[in-house]
């Protein structure tokens, strides 16, 4: 049996800005299982919408558990080395006009490995309203994106 929170079996494509920080464009595509969005950052006064230098995306699947997953991030450790780091994340509603994902805050990787550091804490969790401009987004705006959830 699959437990989310209410409205959350619906569709949750379209396009999403961070309330705190509009210029946090989320593109997501919802294929009825999964949740799939990819971050865009609109960058100066002229409002140019690109994929980040440091892309971050977020998987969500809905479970018996939730509707749980992680999102995804680059991380620079010493010697500027970069490494992928996933972030344990949750959708803990589903509003008509909006999402409230809950998120660690940090993560720690072994230097030399880019593995997760043992000595990991996921424990502190920050919440993140996105609010709904439009749905849906088509698949294919997301092909590049996905590349980084795998």
């Amino acid at each position: 049996m699959i437990r989310v929170p209410n409205g959350c079996l619906n569709d949750l494509s379209g396009t999403y800005v961070h309330a705190l920080n509009p210029s946090f464009n989320y593109l997501a595509a919802d294929d009825g299982g999964t949740l799939f969005m990819v971050l865009e950052r609109t960058h100066g006064d002229a409002g140019i919408s690109k994929p980040d230098s440091n892309p971050i995306s977020v998987s969500l699947s809905r479970t018996a558990n939730g509707f749980v997953g992680q999102a995804r991030a680059m991380v620079y450790v010493a010697g500027g080395r970069s490494c992928s780091v996933d972030f344990p994340t949750e959708l803990v509603k589903c509003e008509p006009g909006g999402l409230l994902l809950k998120s660690a805050v940090g993560g720690a990787v072994n230097d030399e490995s880019c593995q997760p550091s043992q000595a990991r804490d996921h424990s502190v969790m920050a919440e993140h309203r996105l609010i709904r401009t439009s749905t849906p987004v088509p698949a294919s705006s997301l092909d590049a994106g996905l590349d980084s959830c795998e």
